[in-house]
């Protein structure tokens, strides 16, 4: 499967024999010898390249790919980036990257870690409360239902709030995560009621997971890992030192931390609405927990429209990729102590 986004600059590979090749300033992608099935995009129009599956990318559009600043994902079948293409020269500066490492020794790395904690359960809570909203006269009982979930999820939220210390150590780290992950529980069983019911039971499952819903998390959330792992690289930071997640050989913990502000509004809210809506069915993955072709398509399709979709944060309306690109700079501007870093979540 080839998908590419006319106007929106992501190029999508997966199929056997897709591949990816340079001619001039201009990618050109094709499956195979069917000449018919080529087609040419401006580098200056390309965003972001995942290469998927068995599909490849030639070297000439590799170094195209670097000239021109677009990062390369190559990833697992599930969506998740097992490695990526950047330039060797980012915007940032060795200072950054210091004063990054270093704050994680101080309260400048705990108000971090605290701040992508709050903003995840403050994303959980109100898209919850949006959900309630638009329930409270068709079924009263599942909106009760979802309205004591959110209440947990806000009991979580003053608990947060109350923590009180000066510096990240590996105790207080494990409390965060605890809290979080009770706000989460409850986030996960609210969300288990709101799938049709033709989908099957539904329990969060990250990796490995062969059920419909699940697969499309997952894969959204690649898809949403690459957005924010290329902002953290274009600003200068080390995607690998967070300061919520533990450090693990191979982890990108501070892509993962940023991430937890934008889960529930990139990609849980677009996948509710498509199955929802019957864009996607039940038999939209293989036996292995692949999802196939089509409905791969339509999820991709998704997920960019909803990067390029206007919220209103900050003060001001922008995209909600301009938004990651912002908590990127953002994050570096906290560490500086030039501005307090504050987490992304919307109100509805």
């Amino acid at each position: 499967m080839c998908v590419v986004f006319d106007l929106k600059k992501t190029i999508a590979l997966r199929d056997w024999g897709s591949w990816i090749r340079k001619k001039g300033w201009r990618f050109v992608i094709g499956v195979g010898k069917d000449k018919e099935k080529r087609e040419e995009f401006p580098a200056s129009q390309v965003e972001m390249i995942l290469i998927g599956g068995s599909s490849s990318i030639s070297s000439s559009a590799l170094q195209l790919a670097v000239e021109k600043r677009i990062p390369v994902f190559f990833t697992y079948p599930s969506g998740y980036p097992y490695a990526a293409l950047f330039p060797m020269v980012s915007t940032g500066s060795a200072r950054t990257r210091m004063e990054q490492y270093l704050s994680r020794l101080d309260d400048r790395g705990l108000k971090l870690a605290v701040a992508f904690a709050e903003g995840k359960l403050l994303n959980q809570y109100y898209l919850l409360r949006t959900f309630i909203r638009y329930r409270m006269k068709r079924n009263k009982d599942l909106a009760k239902y979802l309205n004591e979930r959110a209440d947990e999820i806000k009991k979580a939220l003053r608990e947060l709030r109350k923590i009180q210390a000066e510096s990240l150590d590996f105790g207080l780290r494990s409390k965060l995560m605890n809290i979080e992950g009770r706000g989460a529980e409850a986030y996960w069983e609210a969300i288990s009621q709101l799938v049709p019911s033709k989908f099957g039971p539904f329990r969060r499952e990250k990796r490995g997971a062969k059920d419909v819903v699940n697969s499309l998390l997952n894969f959204g959330y690649g898809f949403l890992l690459a957005r924010v792992t290329t902002s953290l690289f274009y600003v200068g930071l080390d995607p690998y030192a967070g300061y919520l997640h533990v450090d693990r050989a191979g982890r990108e913990s501070l892509s993962l931390d940023l991430m937890e502000e934008f889960r529930q509004q990139a990609v849980d809210r677009v996948v509710l609405r498509l199955i929802s809506t019957k864009q996607i069915g039940p038999d939209a993955v293989d036996e292995e927990g692949q999802i196939k072709n089509q409905p791969l398509s339509i999820l991709l399709d998704a997920l960019e429209e909803r990067m390029h979709n206007y919220v209103y944060f900050s003060g001001r309306k922008m995209k909600l990729n301009t938004a990651i690109k912002m908590q990127a700079r953002r994050i570096v501007q906290h560490i500086l102590r030039t501005k307090s870093y504050s987490p992304f979540y919307l109100r509805y």
